[in-house]
């Protein structure tokens, strides 16, 4: 039936008509691939969600290193054995074996590594006091260039992560001196579990630092130490120690130390920025009030009372038509590009939604810190699934603005929404990737996890983009303007500077910037810092104060623009809510 009725659409409507009812007739079995995608959807999230294991007495608990990096720079970071290649796992340092653990996509987006330390025995309820002494770690012995590279590695301040049943602990490599750095040699392990024998807490303490011995390579002196004789190499070693404490706390509720020294310090700096932004909304609000209320009604009530404003010619109507009323047959017409215009636009209801998504789940505190990724697999799946919401918004905006076209090019518009955000994006990702290559990161993302995007992107997101474009194209009517458009082009007048669109644009993004930078500068601290984010309600009622600014402000400048008889009101409104981004970039 269903190939019997595209033979006949194809032979009767044509090729265009074919494609868009034949995919009216795919769309009840791709509905099915929507329910297999948000099944796939919660899948992933449960995945993430870390297991509540009960640990036996004398069961082996895994030690895992993620990473190693500037303490400066939390982005630059490195496989732990690349730049720590003492203590190895192999008894035999020649041939190391280094067991990594399988990573989940949003581990392998993020640039997690983890390298497993079985020199490190840990036994639940084992402690190192049993046997007297502390455990032996490894020896190493260390030459004049590995020695230099520690010594730059202290010097620059170097962390490294360690991680037990999912918590991390990080500590640094070394410690200063009054001259020299100076190495740690011994590790304590502190860790607490409660009555269930599930371990929640996990702490790791450096000690025992100590100075390197006078080295030399071809008579060069790493450091100046009188009291110890030149020699090529050292052996050191390396010991540890473990401590078990019994502490009253949920398994539920082991993530919350991650979030107490964020909360204690910065709590108030957040409500702060809350009262900043409502007061901008409110001053805001009320100049918006103002224009609307007064200078707007008192316009229309004048037009509405002049006998000359109702008419069908092009010409101005009335003797006293100034600003906005002048160019009344020509706001309607539609923008250049409005194929671009209508796909940036769907591309932005799309963002906003999924961001809308991403902060309700944070409130449910679905992005704590033990769920590594969780905030990048969950991004990634809801922009596939959200998809569709662009490619309905775009056809269906560009179908009434295309006054010449009549909404002709929707497919255009379609390809435009699947590729102007993805490009950037992988363009970006690929010279991070091959920048990471060079330089030996650990932030690589591997193939595996870069096949799954892509088959994401190819099997969800491009189709449901094509059925959402097929939705609005024919559900949406062609607009019909109020009053009719002019058959000439208005000539726009020159004028002032400071009132010409580009300013206009630069000036509106201030406000929107302004009610958000406070609160910005943790979530970028979140992103590129250290700091763990945690007040999403906060978020909330920014992100929300931040739209609400943005309209105010995009309906305002669109009202400036028209009094000065410029009716090319489209792209300015996008430019003028849109460039609070340049703001953040900067």
């Amino acid at each position: 039936r269903v190939e019997h009725l595209c033979g006949e659409l194809e032979t009767t409507f044509g090729i265009s008509d074919w494609i868009t009812l034949h995919s009216r007739l795919l769309i009840d079995s791709y509905q099915y691939r929507m329910k297999l995608t948000f099944i796939l959807f919660i899948i992933l999230i449960s995945l993430h969600q870390t297991t509540a294991r009960v640990y036996q007495i004398g069961e082996k608990l895994d030690v895992w290193a993620t990473r190693i990096g500037p303490y400066s720079n939390p982005l630059e970071r490195y496989d732990y054995y690349s730049k720590v290649p003492f203590c190895l796992n192999s008894n035999s340092q020649n041939n190391p074996e280094i067991e990594y653990k399988p990573l989940r996509l949003g581990e392998a987006l993020r640039g997690d590594r983890y390298s497993k330390l079985d020199s490190i025995q840990l036994k639940f309820l084992e402690t190192s006091q049993d046997s007297g002494t502390d455990l032996i770690l490894c020896e190493s012995t260390l030459t004049f260039d590995k020695i230099q590279e520690i010594y730059t590695m202290i010097e620059q301040q170097y962390t490294y992560e360690l991680v037990v049943d999912g918590l991390p602990s990080r500590q640094f490599l070394g410690t200063f001196s009054v001259i020299n750095p100076m190495l740690y040699t011994h590790t304590h392990f502190e860790i607490a579990y409660n009555k269930e024998k599930r371990i929640v807490e996990f702490n790791v303490k450096q000690s025992k630092p100590i100075v390197f011995p006078n080295i030399t390579k071809n008579n060069e002196k790493v450091r100046t130490n009188d009291e110890e004789p030149v020699r090529n190499e050292v052996l050191i070693g390396f010991t540890y120690s473990v401590e078990w404490i019994e502490k009253d706390i949920k398994y539920s509720n082991r993530h919350q130390k991650y979030y107490e020294s964020f909360e204690a310090v910065d709590l108030e700096l957040h409500w702060n920025s809350i009262i900043h932004a409502s007061i901008t909304v409110l001053i805001l609000a009320s100049f918006f009030s103002f224009l609307i209320l007064r200078i707007v009604k008192k316009d229309f009530h004048d037009h509405s009372e002049s006998p000359l404003a109702y008419g069908n010619d092009a010409e101005p109507l009335s003797g006293d038509d100034f600003g906005w009323k002048y160019v009344r047959y020509d706001v309607f017409r539609g923008p250049l590009y409005c194929e671009l215009l209508s796909a940036m636009i769907g591309i932005g209801i799309q963002l906003v939604i999924l961001c809308v998504f991403l902060i309700t789940l944070g409130v449910f505190d679905v992005f704590h810190p033990l769920n590594r990724g969780t905030l990048i697999t969950t991004s990634v799946i809801l922009y596939s699934i959200t998809a569709g919401i662009a490619g309905f918004v775009s056809a269906s905006i560009y179908k009434q603005i295309d006054s010449v076209q009549g909404g002709r090019y929707w497919m255009r518009t379609a390809v435009f929404v699947g590729v102007l955000l993805c490009s950037p994006l992988i363009l970006i990702f690929g010279i991070a990737n091959i920048l990471s290559i060079v330089s030996g990161s650990s932030r690589i993302i591997p193939l595996w996890s870069t096949i799954i995007v892509f088959i994401l992107y190819i099997l969800i997101t491009f189709p449901l983009t094509i059925i959402g474009s097929i939705f609005g194209k024919n559900w949406t009517h062609k607009f019909q303007p109020p009053c009719p458009i002019s058959s000439q082009i208005r000539s726009i007048p020159e004028t002032v500077w400071y009132r010409r669109p580009i300013l206009l644009a630069l000036m509106s993004g201030s406000l929107p910037f302004l009610s958000i930078y406070l609160e910005l500068y943790y979530v970028l601290q979140t992103i590129w810092g250290y700091k763990v984010f945690s007040l999403y309600e906060v978020l909330a009622l920014v992100f929300f104060m931040l739209c609400l600014v943005v309209s105010i402000t995009a309906i305002s400048a669109v009202y400036f623009q028209l009094t000065v008889e410029d009716y090319r009101w489209h792209w300015g409104s996008f430019c003028c809510g849109g460039s609070v981004a340049l703001y953040v970039m900067c």
